[in-house]
């Protein structure tokens, strides 16, 4: 293998237990060749992303942008060539480009978050993160939830039976909402 290769891997680790989550291929670049120089480039000092935060209804997208801030105090946007990490890939996803899609928010949970943070690969400068709220989309247009039943009249009440006799019952349901079947 060339001593002028590099590889990188984007690994997620999960802020609430330290634990690794995925490791992504990153990729290979390539290094100038020996002997050569390298075009002057001012060193990166910073990334910043926009939004600061965003919130989502669930499978909604928000499009980040990305900005290099060099040490000449020169900018660059650099959206679709930095590396894009999310904390929580249960809660958010990130293609390429910036563009980020909300999952289902699964459970009871009205809302939950997620962090992202742009990367560069090469220099290991990374944004501030940007907070993502996830919400479970508005309850207006979420599924009913069905009522619970709540208790079981029999009518009549009391009967009483000889051997081969038949008695109609009649069965009803009170519900949660008021209803009765």
């Amino acid at each position: 293998m060339s001593k002028n290769l590099r590889h990188f891997f984007k690994v997620f680790v999960s802020k609430e237990t330290g634990d690794k989550v995925t490791v992504t291929g990153g990729g290979t670049t390539q290094s100038p060749a020996p002997g050569s120089q390298p075009a002057s480039q001012p060193a990166l000092q910073s990334i910043t992303i926009a939004p600061a935060s965003a919130t989502l209804a669930a499978g909604g997208q928000q499009q980040f942008t990305a900005q290099a801030v060099y040490a000449d105090g020169s900018k660059k946007d650099v959206t679709t060539t930095i590396d894009w990490l999310v904390n929580d890939l249960a809660v958010l996803s990130m293609d390429d480009k910036g563009l980020a899609t909300a999952a289902t928010v699964a459970g009871t949970a009205k809302e939950v978050a997620a962090e992202v943070t742009a990367m560069d690969a090469e220099t290991g400068v990374s944004s501030p993160p940007a907070k993502v709220t996830v919400t479970a989309g508005d309850p207006k247009q979420r599924p009913k939830q069905a009522p619970a039943l709540q208790g079981i009249a029999i009518e009549p009440g009391k009967t009483f039976l000889v051997f081969d006799q038949k008695q109609q019952l009649t069965a009803t349901g009170w519900y949660s909402d008021d209803s009765s079947r």
